[in-house]
């Protein structure tokens, strides 16, 4: 079932019960996301219903897959979230549908301005940071002190990492002849249906000896094989300056400065 079908979207919540067989809600498309398909449901007795539909391929151009089923850990958030933050600061879960991997939660109210869109445009109040963080901090302290619970349900970052951070990718464009019959010293070819994308794990990444190097290599293999195919000029690339390592400590050490952290601590955290 695809939610952005209106009239696939009504037959499913008449059939489920979800509402009436004689109501006739407004639906809505929500743009924007790239993981999920999202409508607004705007129901005849005034309650506003929002409907997420977790997809398995996102809305890229490349090959990146999630499970599905990330939606039940969504929902499974939204309900201790409720429980964790102060009362009324979390919207209320409606349903949850393993099956079509969708959840519905109550609309925000009308009327409303977006914090992120806020922050991004200047509004800087000095009270909405404060409410914010006094959100944020019930949330952490409450967690906290149901760590061992919430640690059986949600210490698993696999989600995290398939939405966010995996895999890394490169491409040439427009792809020269022979590109996929390259080998790469890490990572593997794959042909997507409309041209070639050497992909490289996040796990195999951060399960390596050495994770700089292992990324490095990918990126600077990839790199050769499409430029070499293609027969780039490549010195027309080439940096005019690199930093040695003294330099790049010197950088690292102004910035921490100018931030007000230790340099070492700095520089660490960058090695890492």
């Amino acid at each position: 079932m695809n939610i952005e079908n209106h009239d696939e979207l009504l037959v499913y919540l008449k059939q489920s019960g979800r509402i009436e067989a004689a109501e006739q809600p407004h639906f809505t498309t929500l743009q924007g996301g790239i993981s999920n398909r999202t409508v607004l449901v705007e129901r005849q007795a005034g309650q506003s219903w929002v409907i997420k539909q977790a997809l398995a391929k996102l809305r890229v151009d490349v090959d990146w897959f999630s499970d599905p089923s990330r939606i039940e850990r969504e929902a499974a958030a939204m309900k201790y979230l409720a429980q964790l933050a102060p009362p009324g600061s979390i919207i209320p879960l409606i349903f949850l549908d393993q099956e079509h991997h969708l959840l519905a939660m109550q609309a925000v109210a009308q009327r409303h301005e977006n914090f992120k869109s806020r922050l991004l445009t200047g509004q800087i109040e000095r009270n909405e940071i404060e409410q914010f963080a006094r959100l944020l901090g019930a949330i952490h302290r409450n967690a906290w002190n149901r760590r061992d619970e919430l640690a059986e349900i949600f210490d698993n970052r696999a989600y995290f990492e398939s939405l966010r951070l995996e895999p890394y990718y490169a491409y040439a464009a427009p792809e020269p002849d022979g590109l996929r019959d390259e080998p790469l010293p890490v990572g593997e070819w794959t042909d997507t249906g409309s041209g070639s994308l050497a992909l490289l794990p996040y796990d195999l990444v951060r399960a390596a000896r050495d994770s700089r190097g292992t990324l490095l290599a990918f990126m600077q293999g990839a790199y050769e094989a499409g430029a070499r195919l293609a027969r780039w000029d490549t010195s027309a690339f080439a940096s005019k300056w690199c930093p040695t390592p003294g330099q790049l400590h010197e950088l690292q050490a102004t910035a921490a400065y100018e931030l007000g952290r230790p340099a070492d601590g700095a520089a660490s955290a960058t090695r890492r």
